[in-house]
């Protein structure tokens, strides 16, 4: 049970720290304390003499509260102003970068500070006003002056984060940072013990059918759970679903065997296992950033924008996650108990899976691009050192043929063809066994 809630735990804090409130809601709590530390705490009043005998705050009783009266009207103008032309830039120019770039920009820490700042200083404002008997301390004063100045040297950089969080290049950099990340957390380590071979009950239909208890996306499943409770109650099941995939209601996502022996509490443990919600999260599944990357790439390639350059981009830096997780171990498709039984049997993602989620939308979108078609296959021949086992090898391999066979049907200019097929020779010689590493 506890597993099963650390799971739902991870998807939340995943969903809270890219949202646009969290930030600014600590911050303003914050805010609220300042306050009171400024009104009641005895080390704070003990400013109030500092900032009297050197004449920092000058300003009269009437001053201080106009001083505070600015900066509540002006700090929620400059907010509501700057974050709505934000907005339509940034709604702009997801036509070309998608969608999800809206909602990279409500998770970005530096867009929530920032706002979290203005939020901050506009409630310090508002509740020293309203809260203060007069006179006001010029130790608050002082706190709001403070504030102010901090929230434009912050304005000035967030336009400065912003004109780069709109380029293309920073946009699949981040994402690109975001995947590598995320990839040690579901791919081992090389070398790692190997898991227990596929048993033959695996592709049998010989027990219950494990219904979805809700439609929409798997964010999370905690496979030490099920392996946990497949063991307690000497069970086996196979879940044919992975993070990622879209279900229905009542839908079947598995089998539980032996038939007849889970009942109606395992099941509920069972469910309360896999997290399913609305959207897509990057939690546990990789092919999400991966396709945020080739989305980018696609709509580069679309003819009303023809960038081949940004596509170029898209293939680079997919090309660095790959390399991150071809280097890696292949995860677990099989979990065995103490006893060294098979109780959990899984769909899971594959190097080979990543790197047909990332290639095969953009090659078929290359049809007659030389640039791009040379760079993706460089690209297929620059990942061959870290190729260490042969189902990475003939993976890459496979997608090489299929791009110098789309290169032979659209690239007409005999000189072009001419440089891809001499590309693809270096990038085939670089993947022959002989180049690769043991």
């Amino acid at each position: 049970m506890i597993q099963a809630l650390l799971s739902r735990l991870g998807v939340l804090r995943y969903a809270v720290t890219r949202s646009f409130w969290f930030v600014p809601g600590l911050m303003t709590l914050g805010a609220i304390g300042l306050v009171v530390a400024t009104r009641d705490v005895a080390g704070v009043k003990a400013l109030e003499t500092f900032f009297k005998d050197n004449d920092l705050i000058a300003a009269g009783p009437e001053s201080t509260r106009t001083i505070l009266a600015t900066t509540v009207g002006s700090i929620i103008t400059v907010t509501s102003l700057v974050f709505s032309m934000v907005l339509i830039a940034l709604s702009r120019a997801s036509q070309q970068l998608g969608p999800r770039l809206l909602q990279a920009f409500t998770g970005d820490k530096v867009n929530q500070v920032v706002l979290g700042a203005f939020v901050a200083t506009f409630v310090h404002a508002l509740l020293t006003l309203a809260m203060t008997p007069d006179p006001i301390p010029p130790t608050a004063v002082a706190v709001s002056i403070v504030l102010v100045l901090a929230c434009f040297v912050l304005l000035v950089f967030f336009l400065h984060h912003t004109a780069q969080y709109m380029q293309a290049d920073y946009v699949l950099a981040r994402v690109n940072a975001e995947l590598c990340a995320a990839i040690p957390t579901t791919f081992p380590e090389a070398g790692s013990p190997p898991p227990p071979g596929r048993p033959d009950w695996a592709g049998r239909d010989e027990g219950d059918r494990l219904m979805a208890p809700g439609s929409g996306y798997i964010q999370a499943v905690d496979y030490h759970r099920l392996l946990e409770l497949a063991g307690a109650h000497d069970l086996r099941l196979r879940l044919d679903m992975r993070p990622g995939h879209f279900v229905l209601a009542g839908g079947v996502i598995g089998q539980i065997a032996p038939a007849g022996r889970c009942t109606s509490k395992v099941r509920e443990e069972i469910a309360d296992a896999i997290v399913i919600g609305s959207v897509r999260t990057a939690a546990q599944d990789l092919e999400f950033s991966i396709k945020a990357m080739v989305e980018i790439a696609l709509r580069a390639l679309s003819p009303g924008i023809n960038d081949t350059y940004t596509a170029v981009a898209a293939i680079d830096q997919l090309g660095a996650a790959l390399a991150s997780a071809i280097v890696r171990s292949e995860p677990p498709g099989c979990f065995a108990d103490g006893d060294g039984a098979v109780r959990l049997v899984c769909d899971r993602v594959t190097f080979e899976s990543l790197l047909d989620a990332a290639y095969n939308p953009i090659r078929q979108n290359l049809a007659g691009n030389v640039t791009g078609i040379i760079r993706l296959v460089d690209m297929l021949g620059e990942l061959a050192p870290f190729a260490g086992s042969p189902e990475g090898r003939q993976a890459l391999l496979r997608h090489l043929d299929m791009t110098v066979s789309l290169a032979k049907r659209t690239v007409g200019g005999e000189r072009d063809g001419a440089d891809v097929a001499a590309r693809a020779s270096v990038a085939r010689g670089a993947l022959a066994p002989a180049t690769i590493p043991a």
